[in-house]
This record gives C-alpha cells, sequence and structure tokens, in this order.
C-alpha cells in the first residue's frame, strides 16, 4: 500500500481544479495557482468580474429605508429630530406625519419635533 504524499494529493487537487468549469466563485484565490496559467488568468478575471457585479447592485440600489417603521425602499425621506429618539433620523411619509402632526414645524401636540430637510432618491444624477 503506497502512502500518497503532499505532492499526490496536490495534484489530484490540481486535475479536480481543471475539470470544474472555471465560474465565479468556484476556484478560491489560494487554489489558483494550482492551475494552467490560462485558467487561473480566466479564473482572476471572473473573480474581478464577481466583485464588479456586487458593487454595481450595491450602487444601483441607493434607496435609503425608514429608521422608525423600517420601510424598505423610498424614494424620499424626511430628516428630523423629536422626542421618541436621541439625535436625526431619516422617516417616510407615514411615519413623519405620526411624528411631527403633519406640519413642516410641528404643532402643539409635537413641540419636540424639529425639521432637518428631505433626502430624495435620484436615480442616475449626479451630485
Amino acid at each position: 500500500m503506497e502512502a500518497t504524499g503532499p505532492e499526490g494529493s496536490r495534484e489530484e487537487r490540481a486535475d479536480e481544479l481543471e475539470q470544474e468549469s472555471i465560474k465565479p466563485g468556484a476556484v478560491s484565490k489560494k487554489d489558483e495557482r494550482l492551475l494552467s496559467e490560462e485558467d487561473r488568468k480566466q479564473a482572476r478575471k471572473n473573480r474581478k468580474l464577481a466583485a464588479k457585479e456586487q458593487k454595481q447592485a450595491k450602487r444601483q440600489s441607493g434607496r435609503k429605508s425608514c429608521e422608525r417603521c423600517g420601510k424598505l425602499e423610498c424614494e424620499v425621506l424626511i430628516r428630523c429630530s423629536c422626542k421618541e429618539w436621541q439625535g436625526w433620523r431619516l422617516v417616510c411619509g407615514k411615519c413623519w406625519k405620526d411624528v411631527s402632526g403633519g406640519v413642516p414645524d410641528g404643532d402643539a401636540d409635537h413641540p419636540d419635533y424639529r425639521y432637518g430637510g428631505l433626502w430624495r432618491f435620484r436615480k442616475g444624477e449626479s451630485a
């Protein structure tokens, strides 16, 4: 019975990697060095492409959520401060009416409310 040395297991792993189709995330950075030069270039290219796509997906979303009710992907949020919490928060229109009484400067029932401006989602516009 022959013992397989570290080189034998390394060769087996290299054969396995060559048989796999090289797609983004299929080959770890550590295993890339076991591939042929052409496959290594392809694996690196795929890894970069996957990272770029992740970054673009994150950037395209761009919408924020309400910090009071948690409503996702709001297009317009109102920055305000009130007695309920410390500091400034972005709230959706529905929550804003509860917090401010529906009046930009608050009313007698909401004396600790302060308006801080609007945040709007502007797809494709540069700042």
